[in-house]
């Protein structure tokens, strides 16, 4: 259903709100009217399949308003259970569909994150029937829980961002113990979950050469997924990070344009002058994909990637360089 409504003709409304409202239906409706009946993929699932494909040709002087995974997020479009209400609606990245619990004091919402990840922080976005008192609880099996951050006495809808020691889990979940209006119960616009911080979010990049200068070093690093590096035409590229100060390095991601490394080494230093291999990578396939490594602990201030053979006549392009401190623990089993 789109439903515009005529009823509050003195607010401010501008012709992108009402695009915020009903953007979200255009996808389903267009996908409706083409196939008809068939109904095998659940709402959230096309929602995230719109929000990957992006806009049609033609109609980007509108930007969207579907949000894209931020840097770090990890719970967007996720399986979603909740005590009551529709849970999906908290991580389906729409900004005008939230989650409601119903009356009561007593309620929860979880997000299963599909595979175990270290996360360090959940940012939750109150509805006006918002949460005075509640925990933020995590759990490897989806039956023991732990309790790694809690808010009490919370005076007012918005944004609460909470934040604790890095922790493996695979299942997330918001308990409530005290709503501000027992009547109304709960209600979160967003529930977003966070991996530990990007130690090379936003920080200082180079590289050994860029096709073009719109396809520089600080494309990788700039927490968009939608810009690249992309290395001159030859074997032997590298792009290096400079984390700022000395840091323990245990994972390092490289989201791979088709133009991939099939033979690369992860090096660090401390002075981007002597660098030390900490992995080798090889005989990986050609196309697309992502080499998540984990390394033993290594404390460096510089990173890089130096290329050694490619899988294309092309150079070496990364949508994502990402390096970060901790890397899961492995499931018990």
């Amino acid at each position: 259903m789109s439903a515009v409504w005529n009823d509050l003709t003195e607010a401010t409304y501008t012709e992108l709100d009402v695009h915020a409202l009903v953007e979200p239906t255009f996808g389903i409706l267009a996908q409706k009217m083409w196939s008809g009946a068939k109904a095998d993929v659940p709402y959230s699932a096309f929602l995230d399949t719109v929000r990957k494909l992006g806009v049609g040709t033609g109609l980007t002087k509108v930007a969207t308003t579907l949000a894209a995974s931020a840097s770090g997020e990890v719970s967007l479009a996720k399986e979603a259970t909740a005590s009551a209400g529709t849970a999906a609606a908290a991580f389906d990245g729409v900004r005008t569909t939230q989650w409601a619990s119903g009356p009561g004091d007593e309620a929860w919402l979880r997000v299963n994150l599909g595979k175990p990840v270290a996360i360090s922080k959940v940012e939750l976005d109150w509805a006006p029937a918002y949460g005075r008192d509640y925990e933020v609880q995590v759990s490897r099996d989806g039956e023991n829980w732990t309790t790694v951050a809690s808010r009490t006495g919370r005076e007012a809808a918005g944004v609460d961002t909470l934040t604790f020691e890095p922790v493996t889990a695979r299942q997330v979940r918001l308990v409530g113990t005290h709503a501000d209006n027992k009547q109304n119960g709960y209600a979160l616009w967003s529930m977003r979950v966070f991996e530990v911080p990007d130690l090379a979010l936003h920080r200082p990049t180079t590289a050994s050469s860029s096709e073009v200068p719109s396809l520089g070093p600080e494309n990788a690093t700039d927490g968009d997924s939608t810009t690249r590096w992309a290395s001159a035409y030859r074997d032997g590229e590298w792009i290096q990070v400079d984390l700022g100060s000395p840091q323990t390095v245990r994972r390092v991601l490289l989201d791979w344009e088709t133009a991939s490394g099939r033979d690369y080494d992860i090096q660090v230093s401390d002075d981007a002058a002597d660098w030390k291999t900490v992995a080798s990578v090889r005989d990986k396939p050609t196309g697309a994909r992502v080499d998540d490594l984990t390394l033993d602990p290594v404390t460096a201030r510089y990173v890089r990637m130096q290329g050694i053979k490619r899988t294309t006549n092309y150079g070496y392009s990364l949508w994502r360089l990402e390096v970060r401190s901790m890397s899961p623990e492995p499931d018990p089993a």
